[in-house]
């Protein structure tokens, strides 16, 4: 083998080269330094130029719309702003505070109560001058369903006036309020309640005196009806609701079923009306022969909490109607009650209705079942029975046996009570 010479080896390799580095001209060695030098140096400069030019520079506040619909409080005004005609009925003015913004800002805002019966109606206007006047439309439309009083000329004009609290509030996917008059009295005697309306504040009030001449006069049926009226009811399921202002006005709880029902036949019940006062009216100067005063139909219940037996889903005995629990006179009333000393335990669920839960007291003796039967059937004479053949004076047995009351939670969680309505109070309403 031959031997391959060093020489030879070192012939055969790649030759390296030895390159020269050349320096960037450029190069930074620590680039954040520089970065923060030129960001120091732009600011310097800014600084300069603002102190040097502001005062040619004029700075413009942005337009911001206020988040809330009214400034003010309410007031009562003296005067009579003569916004209704009327002969038979009074009417009293507030001033309910300040438009803040949009179409009517700085518009003040009138309410013109006029009381009817238990319930003030209040109908809202929009001034600027106290000269002339824009009416609401719901206001607008409440007022032609009445023929006591019409409005005067100076209102010439009908629009959607801002609110916070308008005819239905939502509360969620089962109940509802539905508003029923203004209140002038304030808010005395009520508890507040969780509002989701932002500017708008709820209450309800503890006190109340249903069928105060049954419960204050002890009777042998049930010598302590009052005492277990205050010991198991806590009030209504009215709400009142009142504004940044001040104004306040009453709801009923409800759901949106029945206040649609309510609507939409309370509305056909208005053509009637009107179609009655207008031949009155044509009576009075030629002799015509009138027809009876149309009668409501029996569709008609307050917007409440009313359940039909249609209704309700359940296997046991209940009756065909209900409505206020513990009535007033006529068994009319638009709100039921509160219970109070009534927990979960008390209660077995029933059945289910609209949406909610249906539940009966467990013991069939509990003092609500007691005052039930004494509002609705024993505090009234046997005469009152006797005339009445559609109804059989019912045993306290027969008449707890059907359910007659109903309770359910709502939105707040109270314990709410429907009565039975086939069983009418002395008067032959309701």
């Amino acid at each position: 083998m031959k031997k391959t010479s060093k020489k030879a080896k070192q012939s055969k390799r790649t030759p390296v080269v030895k390159q020269k580095v050349i320096p960037y001209p450029l190069q930074v060695r620590h680039p954040e330094r520089v970065l923060l030098l030129l960001l120091c140096s732009v600011t310097i400069a800014a600084i300069c130029f603002l102190l040097v030019f502001s005062k040619s520079i004029t700075f413009h506040k942005s337009k911001q719309t206020p988040s809330y619909l009214f400034s003010g409080k309410v007031s009562k005004i003296s005067q009579d702003l003569h916004l209704l005609q009327t002969n038979t009925t009074t009417v009293t003015y507030y001033s309910a505070g300040v438009y803040a913004g949009g179409e009517y800002k700085n518009y003040e805002r009138i309410v013109a109560v006029v009381a009817n019966g238990d319930v003030n109606n209040g109908y809202v206007f929009a001034t600027k001058n106290r000269k002339t006047f824009v009416i609401d439309t719901q206001s607008a439309q409440d007022i032609m369903g009445e023929d006591l009083y019409h409005l005067n000329k100076q209102v010439n004009k009908t629009d959607f006036l801002p609110t916070d609290e308008p005819k239905v509030i939502m509360l969620n996917k089962q109940f509802s309020l539905y508003r029923e008059g203004v209140v002038t009295n304030g808010i005395q005697n009520t508890t507040e309640l969780f509002s989701p309306e932002k500017d708008v504040r709820f209450f309800f009030q503890k006190d109340i005196n249903t069928l105060n001449y049954l419960l204050q006069n002890p009777t042998s049926q049930l010598p302590d009806a009052y005492a277990l009226f205050q010991s198991y009811i806590g009030g209504t399921t009215e709400v009142l609701a009142m504004d940044r202002t001040g104004l306040v006005f009453r709801y009923n709880l409800s759901n949106a079923q029945n206040i649609q029902t309510y609507e939409t036949v309370s509305a056909a019940y208005q053509e009637t009306l009107k179609m009655f006062y207008a031949q009155m009216r044509q009576g009075k100067n030629i002799v015509v022969t009138l027809p009876p005063f149309p009668s409501p139909p029996s569709e008609i219940f307050e917007p409440n909490l009313h359940l039909t037996k249609a209704q309700i889903t359940t296997t046991q005995s209940v009756y065909d109607s209900y409505a206020g629990a513990m009535p007033d006179a006529c068994s009319d009333d638009a709100s039921t009650i509160i219970a109070k000393n009534v927990y979960d335990k008390d209660v077995t669920q029933i059945g289910s209705a609209e949406g909610f839960a249906l539940f009966a007291l467990t013991n069939k003796q509990h003092p609500l079942y007691q005052l039930a039967y004494f509002m609705k059937v024993s505090s009234f004479p046997d005469l009152f029975w006797q005339n009445e053949s559609a109804l059989v004076r019912p045993t306290f047995d027969a008449y707890v046996q059907k359910n007659p009351l109903l309770l359910l939670k709502d939105y707040w969680g109270r314990w709410v009570v429907l009565g039975e309505h086939d069983y009418q109070l002395q008067g032959g309403c309701g």
